[in-house]
């Protein structure tokens, strides 16, 4: 999963980072009291993206590159998606239509 982390900034009366992830779109990030908090929890939450999940976490220093590199893997996302096209799918075995012939007893 393709991960991209925000910068910390000042919202809501506390630090908070913002997450993008193709599956989820935009995560808000928790407003922390302290910046060193907000700090804290962004470094863990870069370390854990690149240890156990596929795909690169970018983690932006500034707006401007978070913006930027959001809405250039999003565009990229949905181009894969687009091409992923649904298709008519032909059974394997096409079922036969068979007349049953009812008999009544008279």
């Amino acid at each position: 999963m393709h991960t991209v982390v925000g910068p910390i900034l000042t919202k809501e009366g506390g630090y908070a980072f913002d997450m993008w992830t193709p599956e989820e779109g935009l995560s808000r990030g928790y407003a922390y009291r302290r910046i060193e908090d907000a700090h804290y929890a962004r470094n863990t939450e870069i370390r854990s993206r690149k240890r156990g999940r596929p795909g690169p976490a970018v983690a932006c220093n500034t707006l401007d590159e978070f913006t930027s590199a959001v809405a250039e893997r999003e565009i990229t996302f949905r181009a894969l998606v687009s091409n992923l096209g649904a298709k008519a799918v032909e059974p394997v075995h096409p079922q036969r239509h068979r007349r049953v012939s009812i008999v009544t007893a008279p």
